[in-house]
């Protein structure tokens, strides 16, 4: 099943010394508002690069689902996902839009001064762009060319078409 893809783009916004950010309004118009009025997100390490994953409640409770896996007793490798729950925060967006993001999750991704919110379909990932820049774990429009392009569509086709077929 292929789900809604709700945060696409990309906007900088600061991170400030009680570990807040400000999520850009391109983003934060499209958060679900729960019938209290807050705004809950869930927030936890990323994979891949030094990064935090900000969830909406929805996507977020489906990445629990996913990371919980099968009833009964769990064998090594779903109990290290399931480890990976421990690390997740549930986090309020405050009426000017700030969230205080922990700061364990904070100094592991390594986050100070500039931070780049990109969006993923399901999620916002949280990173310092010169921390990743440095790794050249993500991919940046000032180095790309087209034919890194035409084979990321490429590849993006055939995973859709095995989500469909299988």
């Amino acid at each position: 099943m292929v789900g809604v893809s709700r945060y696409i783009g990309e906007a900088q916004t600061i991170i400030d010394a009680k570990n807040r950010i400000t999520l850009p309004a391109k983003f934060r118009g499209r958060l679900p508002v729960s019938p209290d009025g807050s705004i809950l997100l869930y927030v936890m390490p990323g994979p891949e690069i030094p990064c935090l994953e900000v969830f909406d409640m929805v996507s977020g409770e489906r990445r629990i689902a996913e990371l919980t896996g099968e009833a009964g007793l769990p064998g090594p490798e779903q109990l290290k996902r399931q480890s990976l729950l421990g690390m997740m925060e549930l986090c309020e967006c405050d009426k000017q839009g700030r969230i205080l993001l922990p700061a364990k999750h904070v100094t592991w991704a390594k986050l100070k001064g500039e931070v780049r919110v990109s969006g993923r379909g399901d999620r916002l990932l949280l990173y310092c762009a010169e921390e990743v820049k440095a790794s050249n774990a993500l991919l940046d429009l000032d180095d790309l060319d087209p034919g890194q392009i035409a084979k990321l569509y490429e590849a993006a086709k055939i995973q859709g078409s095995k989500a469909v077929s299988g």
